[in-house]
């Protein structure tokens, strides 16, 4: 799927070199100063859709006259076909200098300066239409992380402040993937315009701001040699600091994802440079949840059901029958696809998430053979 947008900047850039390659064939030159001008303003406006047309056709016509002016001198208030008086070669040569010049300083917009939040997807090489269904997915999965970071309380209902407070309005997502490179998808997010006035609706907007800020810290921290003590340092709070860990971890992308790498930013964050969450970030984020805590030790043999190579975790259904677990790998344990529907005997040490559950990590795996599956 390629959007719109990009296929409307690909037609002007086409048309633009048919129309300086061959002026003769688009009439006379100031036909051809007028088309490539009106192509101009049109590629300006795509880029620059949020600037107001008036100011667009302003700048572009004050650059466009300063440039004649400085190229050619007495050019005066003259459009370029009255100065080279039928010199086609020279029109088109000037005509192309200031397009390079005009797009080197009106550069496509950074949207991390442009709006308030900012998710820009970055997909598998061989995925070029990313499906609908899993941006909508990511978008649903950002919210409730968010929302589980910024609720005051750790079980029951999100307040309905949290909930208004993260409802972030969508102005124009953009996919684009050209000359068969992978998709990318940018999906600009605006913190919503809160219709009623009060301390619980603005306490709550603080909140969102707060979590994103907490989101974006430890995520940095992930992907430095920084030890957990630089996290204390930044979140003091213990609780605070596994809750945000715990849903930095839902935002990965994991193995099984069309997703490779997910870019945050944003103005509510003062990030105008993207941070990039990726599967990586995993075994890091999960020393947070374990500092501070009495580890208890398990020991469980059942069948690999689920492997997530890039993570590093496993699911595990018990030989009596029950819930699979999810296994969080640990330094020094080998994972591999050949894991996946075999038998394992499994130990480690089990701690608690933010809400009380079992988060187990693996500090040995053994493949079981068949005489020990049958013992």
């Amino acid at each position: 799927m390629t959007s719109l947008r990009d296929t409307l900047l690909h037609f002007i850039s086409d048309r633009m070199e048919h129309l300086l390659s061959r002026p003769g064939m688009w009439g006379p030159d100031i036909a051809v100063e007028l088309q490539f001008l009106q192509l101009v303003e049109i590629h300006s406006t795509i880029l620059h859709s949020r600037t107001d047309s008036e100011v667009r056709f302003e700048k572009l016509r004050d650059a466009y006259l300063s440039f004649l002016r400085n190229r050619i001198p007495g050019a005066g208030s003259l459009l370029l076909s009255g100065i080279v008086k039928g010199d086609s070669e020279q029109m088109t040569v000037v005509l192309r200098e200031f397009w390079q010049v005009w797009m080197s300083e009106t550069a496509e917009e950074n949207p991390f300066e442009s709006y308030d939040l900012v998710l820009r997807l970055r997909f598998r090489g061989d995925v070029v239409s990313p499906p609908t269904s899993l941006i909508g997915h990511y978008y649903e999965t950002f919210r409730r992380a968010i929302r589980g970071i910024a609720r005051p309380n750790l079980v029951g209902r999100t307040p309905r402040e949290i909930e208004q407070a993260t409802e972030f309005t969508t102005p124009d997502v953009q996919v684009s993937s050209s000359n068969g490179a992978a998709a990318r998808v940018l999906l600009p997010l605006q913190l919503p315009i809160l219709a009623q006035e009060g301390i619980p609706l603005a306490s709550a907007q603080a909140a969102v701001k707060d979590a994103l800020t907490e989101l974006v810290t430890i995520s940095e921290w992930a992907s430095t040699n920084a030890g957990v003590e630089d996290m204390v340092d930044a979140i003091p709070v213990q609780e605070r600091r596994q809750r945000v860990a715990f849903q930095a971890m839902r935002l990965l992308p994991s193995a099984k994802s069309l997703c490779q790498s997910v870019e945050l930013g944003g103005r509510a964050i003062q990030r105008l440079r993207p941070m990039a969450l990726t599967a990586s970030l995993a075994n890091k984020l999960s020393t947070v949840i374990r500092h501070g805590q009495v580890p208890v030790h398990f020991e469980l043999e059942g069948v690999v059901r689920k492997l997530d190579l890039d993570v590093g975790s496993i699911g595990v259904r018990p030989d009596d029958g029950s819930k699979r677990i999810e296994l969080w790998v640990t330094e020094g344990v080998e994972l591999q696809t050949a894991l996946l529907d075999c038998r394992v005997h499994v130990t480690g040490e089990k701690y608690l998430d933010p809400l009380g559950r079992p988060f187990h990590f693996v500090q040995s795996l053994n493949i079981l053979d068949d005489s020990e599956s049958e013992s």
